[in-house]
């Protein structure tokens, strides 16, 4: 699918659209903007499939520069917390580098962060991860 992208290249979408596809999906409720494709788009490959990697959609969203400074940055933000959360075992770092391994894990297949599920997910797990540190270091002071 991503050689077939580049031969026709006729895919036209917003500034980040598909990496943030449920940031946009809320902003179109307001009708601000145009709702975006819920899917990619297909392409035959002799079978019709739009199970690109997420390189397609780093191309489309940001061109050649997030062709390359994607996976730079994914790997780079990985490493950094994974040193974090083995230097202070925070559970914040947990989660971003657990996040992260997703995004990396289904690279191969899907733009994992197009889904609602995993945002949900990850904005929820950053609003809970700080109060619940915060408990459990009261509650070890007071044992």
């Amino acid at each position: 699918v991503l050689s077939k992208y580049f031969e026709k290249d006729r895919e036209n979408v917003q500034f980040g659209e598909n990496t943030f596809l449920p940031i946009y999906n809320v902003i179109s409720k307001f009708g601000v903007i145009e709702h975006p494709a819920v899917y990619p788009r297909g392409y035959f490959i002799p079978m019709w499939t739009n199970a690109g990697t997420y390189l397609r959609d780093l191309h489309a969203d940001f061109g050649y520069i997030g062709l390359f400074l994607g996976p730079y940055l994914l790997g780079l933000l990985a490493s950094y917390f994974w040193i974090k959360f083995k230097s202070t075992g925070s559970l914040f770092y947990f989660v971003m580098l657990t996040y992260l391994y997703i995004i990396i894990s289904f690279s191969v297949f899907y733009m994992i962060t197009r889904a609602a599920s995993w945002f949900v997910g990850f904005i929820s797990l950053l609003i809970i991860t700080p109060l619940l540190e915060k408990y459990l270091s009261n509650k070890n002071k007071t044992i």
